[in-house]
């Protein structure tokens, strides 16, 4: 018993020599009587060496591309799905005039435990004189 393969090679053989004419014919068209395509027509169909072996990398490379794009997509689709619309910095309210009251009375309380005076002491002009760094005298003010 013959399979289905072998009764349609048996079906087609007769007309290959057919096909293989109207290849040639169609070559003649595309070539124009150029030389090289007369001699050698598979010349045509030929792709060129350099651009072959890149091809054939490019071509290994597609599942692993498809693979990336689809886990970018995944990421992508992720990201704007848990997106939150909300402003990220919000503006701080102005401080209550409470607030503030009750800030310059923690203020003074605090100067009033340290004991700094409520006016700062004048500088000494001698001090604020530039000098060569390697002339300035360090003072240590110990209260």
């Amino acid at each position: 018993m013959k399979t289905p393969r072998e009764v349609l090679f048996e079906k087609h053989q007769g007309i290959e020599s057919k096909l293989d004419a109207v290849r040639a014919e169609a070559l003649a068209e595309v070539c124009d009587g150029k030389s090289k395509c007369a001699a050698h027509p598979d010349a045509l169909m030929q792709k060129p060496q350099t651009l072959s072996w890149f091809g054939e990398f490019l071509q290994s490379l597609r599942p692993h591309f498809v693979g990336l794009t689809g886990v970018w997509l995944i990421i992508l689709g992720v990201h704007f799905a848990t997106r939150d619309s909300s402003p990220m910095l919000a503006e701080a309210p102005a401080p209550s005039p409470e607030v503030i009251a009750t800030l310059k009375e923690q203020k003074q309380l605090f100067t009033q435990l340290i004991g700094s005076p409520e006016s700062p002491q004048p500088v000494d002009p001698a001090l604020l004189e530039r000098r060569p760094r390697s002339e300035v005298k360090q003072y240590i003010r110990i209260v």
